[in-house]
């Protein structure tokens, strides 16, 4: 197995981070994990561009050129010989502080990995139609890359802990050192579910700690508006598209507060590795506020 780092190509088991290395020591960098099917990174272009935006938004200093950093995407694909796995890649700013405080003319770090994996799950979008019932209208022949078809059988609980505002730092983005995340996951093996909904200080619906979050009430279909501290999501975006332009659905974009779920008849998440996936439970404060049917 190999690894890119920093335009060279070296072993895996050969690879090492600096411990002046301010993405280990701050979680001082970006990252994006992208879907491989059929040898083919899913989205890819979508994951660059939010790289791109997380980069400048970092105010990391970089000369990375996005046409060279698919090529090598590609390249290590085939290296490594990923038919279906993840495609990581990781942006630091560097080795080099004044305790936070980045040394002058630090140059940033660049990671790509691949790995073969039977995680991906990416569901193949026209088999969502069932969830909108008789309201398709003109679609494709599915999403590129599908491998899988929608389950409902995930299991939600509501976060004991909030969602931080875009104010805070750029929430948009795939931040390393993301411990908000971390700790809603942990918290949802805790209580027994497959994830935790996250709510902002204002008591908005946000996302899970690793998914964007639609709701349909049968006429529209809702997300959290990215000021919530939702991630920009590159398979929210695409669900976005794809029903504005496929089906007789309206897509609205907003702040909403747990009670838009009791008129909710549809709940489904998404996330670039597991695709999109149907929650069929919602509890808050061990009271189920949503279930499926």
């Amino acid at each position: 197995m190999y690894i890119i780092h920093n335009n060279n190509l070296i072993a895996r088991a050969d690879a090492n981070i600096s411990l002046e290395d301010r993405g280990f020591r701050f979680g001082d960098g970006v990252f994006e994990t992208i879907a491989v099917i059929n040898a083919v990174p899913v989205n890819l272009r979508l994951h660059l561009k939010r790289l791109f935006w997380g980069v400048k938004a970092m105010k990391i200093a970089s000369k990375i050129e996005a046409e060279n950093l698919r090529n090598q995407c590609f390249a290590l694909i085939k290296k490594n010989d990923v038919s279906t796995g993840i495609l990581r890649i990781f942006i630091t700013r560097g080795c080099g502080s004044m305790g936070y405080l980045p040394s002058p003319h630090i140059v940033a770090n660049v990671v790509i990995t691949a790995n073969s994996t039977n995680r991906v799950k990416i569901t193949n979008i026209t088999a969502m139609g069932r969830i909108f019932g008789t309201k398709i209208c003109k679609g494709e022949s599915g999403f590129a890359g599908g491998n899988s078809n929608i389950t409902a059988d995930v299991r939600l609980a509501v976060s004991s802990y909030v969602k931080p505002s875009p104010k805070s730092y750029p929430t948009a983005f795939k931040i390393m050192g993301n411990l908000n995340s971390v700790l809603s996951r942990i918290e949802a093996k805790e209580k027994g579910v497959n994830d935790v909904l996250l709510l902002n200080e204002q008591g908005f619906i946000s996302e899970t700690s690793s998914a964007n979050i639609f709701i349909y009430d049968g006429d529209m279909l809702y997300t959290p508006h990215i000021k919530t501290g939702a991630t920009l999501g590159t398979m929210r975006a695409s669900v976005i598209q794809y029903y504005r332009n496929n089906l007789a659905v309206r897509v609205k974009k907003g702040n909403f507060t747990l009670d838009i779920l009791q008129r909710a008849k549809r709940v489904f998440t998404s996330n670039s590795v597991m695709g999109f996936q149907e929650v069929c439970l919602i509890k808050h404060n061990e009271q189920t506020i949503f279930k499926l049917g």
